[in-house]
């Protein structure tokens, strides 16, 4: 492998589309091989974002997809070109980096249909813009304090997901759901994250009546998403 460049590693690809579409978006991003979850999720965003994001309080799949090493480079653009997400109101969709992985459920995902690539180099990878994940997991009918709260700091809407768990059980991400609780999902530029993290959890937090726990995790790459003085994906 040539100096300056690195192979990635597996990773998760979160991909959010209008309700019935997330067996065609989990096709174009690994085939029936490749592991894959779709969670019925509902969007947020306000009515003059409508345009840009097509997250609005309309019915949506969240799909969830292993990527093995090196594959997202070239799945998340297929994704995006397949879906049409650099039109208006088509959905988003992203990566996360994964600390670990079972071997097995990467084998799984290395039988999908991806071609695997090295990523560019460092300086390049440097260049791009970063967006961060924030989640919040609040009681349930609690998830207009961490939105609302997001979108004064400046951020433009997210997904919403009922959990359902039993309190010892791994919820979403690894989070756990304790009866009747919800998730909000909202992706930001990693420039606004402390501002929107400290408004949701002064707003949903431990102390408030949410009883939120809300945290950050990064993203890798990002389509469907932008923000102003940013190219189309």
């Amino acid at each position: 492998m040539s100096e300056g460049k690195r192979r990635q590693g597996a990773c998760l690809m979160i991909a959010i589309v209008d309700r019935g579409k997330g067996e065609k978006a989990a096709a174009l991003c690994g085939g029936e091989k490749a592991p894959h979850t779709i969670c019925p999720a509902r969007g947020t965003a306000n009515s003059e974002m409508l345009d840009v994001l097509g997250l609005a309080r309309t019915s949506k799949d969240l799909v969830l997809g292993l990527l093995p090493p090196g594959a997202a480079r070239t799945a998340l653009p297929r994704l995006a070109q397949g879906m049409e997400l650099s039109r208006p109101g088509r959905g988003i969709a992203f990566t996360l980096p994964l600390s670990g992985a079972s071997s097995r459920a990467v084998r799984l995902a290395e039988e999908g249909d991806f071609e695997i690539t090295e990523e560019g180099s460092e300086k390049a990878m440097g260049e791009q813009m970063h967006y961060d994940l924030i989640l919040a997991v609040v009681n349930a009918g609690c998830t207009d304090l961490a939105v609302d709260a997001a979108a004064a700091a400046g951020a433009r809407g997210g997904t919403l997901l009922h959990g359902r768990g039993t309190g010892d059980a791994a919820g979403f991400l690894g989070v756990p759901l304790p009866p009747e609780r919800e998730i909000a999902a909202i992706l930001v530029p990693a420039s606004l994250r402390h501002a929107v993290l400290a408004a949701v959890n002064a707003a949903a937090g431990l102390s408030s009546e949410a009883q939120g726990l809300v945290f950050s995790l990064p993203v890798d790459e990002v389509a469907g998403l932008h923000f102003q003085g940013e190219s189309p994906a």
